[in-house]
């Protein structure tokens, strides 16, 4: 039995086996002709049983369909490993009732609860590769209400209505942000941490951003002892107001800046080498003065090197 049907619409081939009603679709993009989907069809949807893939070949869905969409019950797949990313239900092709979420390297259960429209909404139980869980209610995939326990069972920190203390954490279970929450998200003070587990930033928050006074950290710049990058104010996530920046600068010395930031960029200020001495100013974005002994200085060291 072979395929005997071959039609198209738009960039989209379909290929009907002859007998059973399965259909496989193809998508050409710039000449590479790429497997989408196969699976049953009625009425010229997708109506049953079927499988989805990526551009790249690799399987990205199976499951049921209704209606042309995910329908019922299905599995979803990471792209490339093809281990298991989610495993529920589904209405009108999204996750939509029970299900449960899997970290993909190691497999190990990442989520389970009850979705709506696609998000966590609802009961639910969040775990993390080191051992520590959040139990509760989410809201629009947010920890709204509910505790979280350490590995041994120990309570960590409880959530009211999306408000209180709260930890968040990347994949590997590394901490990412611990701090204050207020409606679900970032506000008041808090850190956060960059994936290796170095402080990158402390200080207050509005509304998910960095707003108000910060520090901004840096881990490999051997010019300065305290690893401070930036401290000053902040809006909207953006170094905006009062400030001091530090750079690099040859010879292991530093240089710095002092004065108001825009939109994190510099607009009026001084910069000075590590011992306070101004090498330039800068006003209204661009420099107005450049201290002609210390470019003699680096033109010497320059020359020597």
């Amino acid at each position: 039995m072979g395929w005997n049907r071959i039609w198209w619409r738009g960039n989209i081939i379909y290929e009907l086996e002859n007998g059973n009603g399965i259909i496989k679709e193809y998508e050409l993009n710039n000449n590479i002709l790429s497997l989408v989907f196969e699976g049953e069809y009625k009425n010229g949807r997708r109506e049953g049983y079927g499988k989805e893939y990526y551009e790249a070949g690799y399987l990205e869905y199976e499951g049921e369909y209704k209606n042309g969409k995910r329908n019922g019950k299905g599995k979803e797949y990471y792209i490339y490993t093809e281990a298991l990313r989610f495993e529920g239900e589904y209405v009108n092709g999204a996750r939509h009732g029970k299900g449960k979420e899997y970290y993909e390297t190691s497999n190990k259960l990442m989520f389970e609860g009850e979705y709506k429209n696609g998000k966590r909404n609802g009961f639910g139980k969040e775990y993390e590769l080191k051992g520590s869980r959040f139990e509760g209610e989410f809201l629009n995939d947010i920890k709204w209400t509910g505790k979280s326990y350490d590995k041994k069972g120990k309570l960590k920190f409880e959530l009211k209505n999306g408000s209180g203390y709260m930890e968040e954490y990347f994949e590997s279970g590394q901490i990412k942000y611990k701090g204050d929450y207020k409606n679900g998200q970032r506000n008041g003070k808090g850190k956060e941490y960059t994936s290796n587990g170095n402080l990158s930033y402390e200080g207050e928050f509005k509304d998910g951003k960095r707003n108000g006074k910060g520090i901004i950290y840096g881990y490999d710049c051997d010019f300065l002892d305290s690893n401070v990058l930036y401290e000053g104010e902040f809006l909207n996530g953006e170094k905006n107001g009062k400030g001091k920046e530090y750079e690099n600068y040859e010879q292991g010395e530093y240089s710095y800046f002092e004065g108001d930031f825009i939109n994190g960029k510099r607009l009026n200020g001084k910069v000075c080498d590590t011992f306070g001495n101004v090498k330039y100013e800068i006003k209204d974005g661009e420099i107005v003065k450049k201290d002609k002994e210390l470019e003699e200085k680096n033109k010497e060291f320059s020359d020597v090197i």
